[in-house]
């Protein structure tokens, strides 16, 4: 499946596909699991504060069942030759709940990109996340949410998850990778 290449603030690229993720299978690994998820001190259930991330291993199955190709895809585009994944993990949240703006680390010379997958949302119900212009963040850019769509984008880049109003459930696996040379 092709990536959708963009850049709402030039030059910085941003990579979009969608991946027919089934609900279904994020789901079965969240009620297979011993483990549960932590709510943090904004209200997002999540794995991220777990060390070691429990789900790890599942998250990057998952990843690879339905995105295997396009990482191969864009680790080329990138000019590069495989890529590690730093971290993974998955929030789910709901109501009034959002995750403030934040950034998830320095881009480092075009090698470290961070990613938001939507699996189980709910395009009528949810908002999407709000992207900023570096480096002074003087233009805003949001995408909807919309079930299956995966959202790359380089590390440093500031962003937020927008409150939704809902009383359903989004879930999303978001993670950061590095590109090797």
């Amino acid at each position: 499946m092709k990536a959708n290449k963009f850049n709402p603030f030039p030059p910085i690229d941003f990579y979009s596909w969608d991946t027919g993720i089934k609900p279904e299978d994020y789901h079965a690994i969240l009620n297979e699991s011993s483990h549960s998820l932590e709510v943090d001190a904004l209200g997002i259930r999540s794995d991220y504060e777990l060390t070691p991330n429990p789900y790890f291993d599942e998250w990057l199955n998952l990843l690879k069942k339905y995105m295997g190709d396009n990482f191969r895809e864009f680790i080329l585009d990138r000019e590069m030759t495989d890529m590690t994944f730093q971290s993974l993990w998955t929030q789910i949240t709901k109501d009034n709940i959002w995750h403030p703006p934040h950034n998830h680390g320095v881009w480092d010379n075009r090698r470290r990109w961070s990613f938001v997958w939507y699996v189980d949302v709910n395009e009528k119900a949810h908002n999407g996340t709000r992207y900023y212009s570096t480096p002074n963040c003087d233009t805003e850019w949001i995408i909807s949410p919309k079930q299956g769509k995966f959202i790359m984008w380089p590390s440093d880049v500031l962003h937020c998850q927008l409150p939704s109003n809902s009383s359903i459930d989004r879930a999303i696996i978001s993670g950061n990778i590095e590109l090797i040379k």
